[in-house]
């Protein structure tokens, strides 16, 4: 159960130090700041570190997330080009004609399952 001396808004964290202070201090991981204007000065400089710790980590998860779409991206590129080219080499070994046959179709399909696949992958459905 929340007590009234702690409260929660969005993109705030609200800590209690009341056991080390008077009062409380405002962390804001959005802004980068905090309000210490209550805190003892031993806290101030603990709690300024910790929000420079918190704030280094957020930009490096931000990095970390746009170097991983960006290799996403180039991936799904890479797959979508390998997929066309097996389907073209697929269609040029075993022409429509020769696909009227139950045998040369089943090989035809049996090839062509991993372009299936990976249409499937871009497209976002289960491989």
């Amino acid at each position: 159960m929340k007590s009234d001396h702690m409260t929660q808004a969005p993109e705030r964290i609200w800590v209690d130090y009341r056991e080390h202070t008077e009062t409380y201090a405002e962390i804001s991981l959005e802004e980068g700041v905090f309000d210490t204007g209550y805190v003892r000065g031993d806290l101030y400089e603990a709690l300024e570190a910790e929000n420079k710790r918190l704030h280094q980590g957020l930009h490096a998860v931000k990095e970390l997330g746009a170097n991983a779409l960006a290799e996403n991206l180039r991936l799904r590129e890479i797959l979508k080009e390998c997929s066309d080219d097996l389907e073209t080499e697929n269609g040029a070994a075993y022409p429509l004609a020769s696909r009227k046959y139950p045998s040369q179709r089943r090989r035809y399909h049996n090839d062509m399952e991993i372009v299936y696949r990976a249409r499937k992958a871009l497209e976002g459905g289960d491989t």
